[in-house]
């Protein structure tokens, strides 16, 4: 719940303020989950920036990151650092220890936090300093081309895509989004990280992307409505999950790849009016089929690009 999200990352956010309280930046290696967004999120509350490190990038370039960021401290999991295959070093602080080193006062205060201080109150304690071109987060290239280069986002910058999200689909609190992309993705972080949070509906995590058979059984056990992923991540769910796993999907939002194929398979293996949208310029957008026919009337030209006298009509009235 919202409650129990909040309690989590005051914790968390008490924590850095205590033991961390003279660095602006965290590092975290933290996949797709619960346990990440609420470290994400008490990062921000603690007055701080959270660096998620591209852990799939390999030691090199997370150590260029780490360099650029002066990041000191590095947010983690050993049961993650073992799955993973990750080195562990001497930045590193465990989040299970950190989780063990909280009080049972830290909890009882931390929960009469979250359920009787007005917001504004919390919001002038605890993100008091924070301007919309504050700095919200760093999102490092993977380094395919060199060292990778971080791209400097403003608390601005993430809401200004957020709300263009929620004017192009009409989320309600019903929604719920299956979060598969790492939150040093550009989407992981902005969508699935912060769109449910500030348009206020839920979130189901599964930490590997790839393992297509248990998000489509996790998509049809909490009935998911919207799932974002490449379009290279959407071809191994199309062959290893079936059409009634992902029936309760409104949405599908595929980006950073060309979709080639794609729009036509997923809607193939949707039970019901699918909407796919494609997030590069190039890229596709489906709806319904009357929605389609709209669009394509409005698009209607005479051939030296006036519009048609339909349209001329219309405007006339």
């Amino acid at each position: 719940s919202f409650g129990k999200a909040l309690i989590g990352s005051l914790l968390f956010s008490r924590w850095l303020r205590k033991h961390r309280a003279n660095e602006s930046m965290v590092g975290v290696v933290l996949p797709a989950s619960v346990g990440g967004a609420l470290v994400n999120v008490g990062i921000l509350l603690a007055g701080k920036v959270p660096v998620n490190l591209n852990f799939t990038a390999g030691p090199e370039a997370m150590t260029a990151a780490i360099q650029q960021c002066g990041i000191d401290t590095i947010l983690t999991s050993r049961a993650f650092l073992s799955k993973a295959q990750i080195e562990e070093t001497s930045r590193m602080v465990f989040v299970e220890e950190i989780r063990k080193s909280f009080s049972s006062g830290e909890k009882v205060l931390a929960t009469l936090t979250a359920f009787l201080i007005p917001g504004r109150y919390l919001e002038r304690h605890y993100i008091k300093n924070q301007k919309p071109d504050s700095l919200a987060t760093v999102i490092f290239s993977s380094g395919s081309t060199g060292t990778p280069k971080g791209v400097m986002l403003s608390h601005h910058n993430i809401i200004s895509n957020i709300e263009s999200v929620c004017q192009v689909i009409p989320f309600t609190s019903s929604d719920r989004i299956m979060g598969v992309l790492p939150f040093f993705h550009s989407f992981g972080f902005s969508i699935s990280l912060w769109l449910p949070l500030v348009a206020g509906f839920g979130a189901v995590y599964h930490p590997n992307p790839m393992d297509a058979k248990t998000i489509g059984d996790t998509v049809e056990k909490y009935q998911a409505t919207l799932l974002i992923s490449t379009p290279t991540f959407y071809a191994g769910y199309m062959r290893r999950c079936s059409r009634e796993q992902f029936s309760s999907l409104r949405y599908a939002i595929a980006g950073a790849e060309k979709l080639r194929g794609l729009p036509r398979t997923v809607r193939n293996r949707s039970a019901r009016g699918l909407r796919l949208h494609g997030t590069r310029p190039r890229g596709f957008r489906e709806s319904s089929g009357r929605n389609r026919r709209r669009r394509k009337a409005g698009r209607q030209q005479t051939r030296d690009g006036r519009p048609s006298d339909s349209r001329r009509r219309s405007k006339d009235h």
